[in-house]
């Protein structure tokens, strides 16, 4: 490796990534960097990059810079009944058997949250 040299990284699965000496390697998953060693040094970065690019009509537009995104999305089982004694914040082999023709009725809306920081440049 070169220092200072830009790097571009190809996700092999969620343990293993590789390493290409340009974005073009780096889409098309031909690695060009066997790393062989940790290397030395305590200025070794993995850096995430964007680069966006759009055509309105005769308009185009690139953006290139990073960012963070994070995001959960959570949803759960909630009780059937709304009111009398059977609301009880609980779910019967009735009520869950009865509910499976109707399956909104038994899980709760989900919820997405999230945020991020995007930093880009137009040219």
């Amino acid at each position: 490796m070169t220092d200072g040299k830009t790097y571009y990284v190809i996700n092999v699965d969620r343990d293993t990534l590789k390493l290409a000496g340009s974005k073009a390697d780096a889409d098309a998953g031909t690695p060009a960097v066997n790393l062989t060693g940790t290397g030395t040094g305590t200025a070794h970065r993995l850096e995430n990059a964007l680069s966006l690019q759009a055509n309105f009509g005769f308009v185009g537009v690139s953006l290139a810079g990073s960012g963070n995104l994070t995001g959960e999305i959570k949803t759960g089982f909630k009780d059937p009944s709304t009111s009398g004694p059977a609301a009880d914040g609980r779910i019967s082999l009735t009520e869950f058997i009865n509910g499976l023709g109707d399956i909104g009725s038994l899980i709760e809306k989900p919820t997405l949250t999230g945020g991020g920081s995007l930093d880009l440049e137009s040219t």
